[in-house]
Formats: C-alpha cells, sequence, structure tokens
C-alpha cells in the first residue's frame, strides 16, 4: 500500500500499481519500458549491484539512523516527499521514506534511477520542461510531480547505490542552503552505511573468535582426553614389565621364558602406541609417509599373529588367531601395515573377540586385508566416525562402550591413505565386525 500524508499525492497508489504491471525488458544496456520511457545503465553496472548487494542492506526493515537523516531533508528542503532509495536490478527499494509508504518501485520509471548516473546533485527544476520525465506517468498523472532532487549515495569505493532525494508537486528550486545540506545529509547516509557494514563485520568476527575460541577449548578437551587414554593405555603393558621384572629377580631359570616373552610384548605394545601417536603428529604437518617394498603377504599376517600383545593374549586368554592368505606378494610399507593389523588384532581382543582371522586376497588390481572378529561388533552409525581423530565410541542399546583414545584407527586411516589406499568396517555376516584394508 502507498499512502501519501500530503493530499496532492494521493494519486499515487494508482500510479505505482500502474507501474507494476509494465513489462520490462534488458536490451542493449538499456532498461526499457512499454511506456517507452528509458534510463541508461552505469557502465560499471555488475560491480555496482556487486558493491550494494555486500553492504547486505536490502529489503531489511527501517532503521532509525537513516529515517533521522531523510526526515531532515525533508524538512530543511520543505518537500512533502523525501526518500532513502537503492537503485537494485530492476528495481528501486526504499530503505527510508517521508511522505508516502512503498517499498519499492519499478526502476525505468525512478527518477533516482538517472541520479546515480553522475556524480553530483540531479535537481529537476520543472518535469514538464525535461524530455526525460515529461511523459513519465508520475508527471502525467496523479500527483503531478513538478520538482526533484537527488543526490547521489557514493559508496567508498566510488559507485553509485542509490539516492537521497526531494519530492514536491510543484515546480521549483533549492537554495544554495538546501543544495548544500542535502549533498551533506547524502554523504552521512553513506557514512552510516559504512559504519553499519563496518558492525556487521565487527559482529561476525566476534562471533568467529568465539567459535575459534571454542574451537581451541574442545581441542584442548581432546588432547587432555588423549593423554589420560594414553597414560592409561601404556599403564597395562608396564605393569606387566615392572611385574615379570619383579618375578624375573626372584623366579628359577624355568620362569624366564614365559616372562621374558611377556616382557617383550609389553615393550613392542608401548613403542607400538608411541609410533602412532608419532605419526598421527607427523601426518599433521604432511610429513607421513611409506616407503613401499615387496613383501610375502601371506608371512606379514603370520608375523602378526605370532607377535606383541597378540601371542601373549592367545596363552594366557585363550583367543584364536588364525592366516587365511595365498602365496601372495605386493609391494608395500611391511612396517606399516603390520602395524596397522597389529592395531585391529589388538583391538579385537580388546572388546571380546574370541576368534580373530587375518584373511588375504587381490582382486581389481588391489590387494585386500581383512581382519574378521566374532565380537561385539560396530554399530553401523559408528562405523565411520571410528577413524577420526579422538573418536570414541558411544555407548549402544547393548551397553557395549569403547574405551580407546581412537589413536590406532586413526593411524590405521592415515597409513590406508598413504598407501592410496581405503580402509573401512562393516558388519561379519554373523557376529563382529570385518575391517578392510586395500592397497592398490
Amino acid at each position: 500500500m502507498i499512502a501519501c500524508a500530503d493530499k496532492s499525492c494521493h494519486g499515487l497508489l494508482d500510479v505505482f500499481r500502474l507501474h507494476s504491471a509494465h513489462q520490462v525488458a534488458w536490451k542493449s544496456g538499456t532498461l526499457l519500458s512499454s511506456l517507452g520511457m528509458g534510463t541508461s545503465i552505469p557502465e560499471n553496472e555488475e560491480a555496482r549491484l556487486a558493491v550494494l548487494r555486500a553492504y547486505q542492506i536490502l529489503d531489511t526493515p527501517p532503521e532509525k539512523a537513516f529515517d533521522d537523516l531523510v526526515q531532515l531533508a525533508s524538512h530543511i528542503c520543505g518537500a512533502p516527499i523525501a526518500l532513502m532509495s537503492l537503485v537494485d536490478h530492476n528495481r528501486l527499494w526504499i530503505k527510508s521514506r517521508v511522505g508516502l509508504d512503498a517499498n519499492e518501485t519499478p526502476r525505468e520509471t525512478a527518477f533516482c534511477s538517472h541520479t546515480i548516473l553522475g556524480e553530483d546533485l540531479m535537481i529537476v527544476a520543472d518535469t514538464h520542461n525535461d524530455s526525460r520525465f515529461a511523459g513519465n506517468p508520475l508527471v502525467t498523472s496523479s500527483p503531478h510531480i513538478r520538482f526533484y532532487a537527488g543526490a547521489p549515495l557514493r559508496a567508498r569505493s566510488g559507485h553509485n547505490l542509490g539516492a537521497l532525494c526531494v519530492v514536491d508537486a510543484k515546480p521549483r528550486e533549492l537554495d544554495s542552503h538546501q543544495r548544500q545540506a542535502l549533498a551533506v545529509l547524502s554523504a552521512q547516509i553513506t557514512v552510516q552505511l559504512e559504519m553499519r557494514a563496518a558492525f556487521r563485520a565487527l559482529a561476525a568476527n566476534e562471533s568467529s573468535s568465539r567459535a575459534q575460541a571454542e574451537a581451541i577449548e574442545r581441542l584442548q578437551a581432546q588432547k587432555n582426553d588423549l593423554t589420560t587414554h594414553i597414560v592409561h593405555d601404556l599403564k597395562s603393558p608396564l605393569m606387566a614389565v615392572l611385574g615379570n621384572a619383579s618375578v624375573l629377580a626372584e623366579s628359577t631359570l624355568d620362569d624366564v621364558q614365559e616372562c621374558a616373552q611377556e616382557i617383550e610384548a609389553a615393550a613392542r605394545s608401548m613403542n607400538r602406541m608411541l609410533l602412532d601417536l608419532l605419526d598421527v603428529s607427523a601426518a599433521d604437518d604432511g610429513e607421513f609417509h611409506v616407503r613401499p617394498t615387496t613383501a610375502c603377504v601371506r608371512e606379514l599376517l603370520a608375523e602378526v599373529c605370532a607377535a606383541g600383545m597378540a601371542r601373549v593374549r592367545v596363552l594366557h586368554c585363550g583367543v584364536q588367531i588364525r592366516v587365511d592368505a595365498p602365496e601372495l606378494k605386493w609391494k608395500l610399507d611391511r612396517d606399516i601395515v603390520r602395524r596397522v593389523l597389529e592395531n585391529l588384532v589388538d583391538n579385537a581382543i580388546k572388546y571380546g573377540a574370541g576368534e580373530i582371522v587375518l584373511k588375504a586376497s587381490s582382486e581389481g588390481g588391489a590387494l585386500e586385508l581383512q581382519c574378521i572378529d566374532d565380537g561385539p561388533g560396530i554399530p553401523s552409525s559408528q562405523r565411520e566416525i571410528i577413524f577420526e581423530r579422538y573418536a570414541r565410541l558411544t555407548e549402544d542399546k547393548e551397553g557395549i562402550r569403547s574405551g580407546s583414545h581412537g589413536l590406532g584407527l586413526r593411524f590405521c586411516r592415515l597409513a590406508a591413505d598413504a598407501h592410496n589406499g581405503k580402509i573401512w568396517v562393516d558388519a561379519a555376516p554373523v557376529k563382529g565386525s570385518v575391517f578392510h584394508l586395500s592397497i592398490p
């Protein structure tokens, strides 16, 4: 709705309705209407529109800072209508107004579309004597606009975004003080636009700073959590070393071999955890590298079964580990892949597997290694996140929860990536999990 504050403007509503019905065409750099009216388009139109939209002011609610300046322009110039307008692609959008209630008008009949073409105040003392506006429906029909004065709103970039204008229904002029005031007020509107943009940027920076601070806090909490779990996980093999060392100090010769085996297994487990930690840290700096050599895959799988904590747990916990692999040679980093498989086997044992199968096959130009267990399995919703940094399983419906720090599986993902391969997990056919490591 358009409601004029002055009775001389009572016909403006019908005119704007008429404008909205006109067809608009973009042709040869000129915005044309079915009325035959024409408005040249600035040469820098695309850049101008980009600057306008960067201010993020179009279609925003009224703001007192702008309303006050428009009211002042109306008062100083003695004009019944005053507007702060912004020239968009095909419309004139009105941010602040005095004397009418309209949000926008078609660009092709807007006086301000001409104002943005120049750098100085544009004054039309009598529209009847100006060929650009004599046939304009706002002139030929009610409210019979006879006078217009507009000052361009020039952004800091130099682009004219719109205009501060005053309008009257009778021909007239502005004196020098009114002209200067209109120019000063348009500059103040530009200052307000810049301040508004600065405050918005400041708010965004504050929000970003808060987000960064929160991210740092989360990272610190994750690091503290990681430290706690690494210390916890190192306790077990360290206690095995200390306990068996004490036994060795007081035992007969028959106990020596078994104690030595457990000490060796515990030391290997601690060494692998430390290497995993170093490799994950190196990956952050882009320094995780593999050194492929040709290896016998079956021998590698057998070595994983016979070494470290796996061997100790087979002896003391009754866990069954077997290899299902053909005689096959493949180019890979033997040490890195062995540590990947040791991590998978240790996890399977840690979470209750009774039987583990290490399987190998080659198909489609890739070596696929599988670690198959009959443990409680991993919920489908968490099969991807377990390979992320510091990831830990949450408690599922069966009450299964991971106490892992997530370091080992993160290392496994990095090792797969370094081989240009991939690693994933899915459910075993009957019970448990199947971890797949594919190396091209």
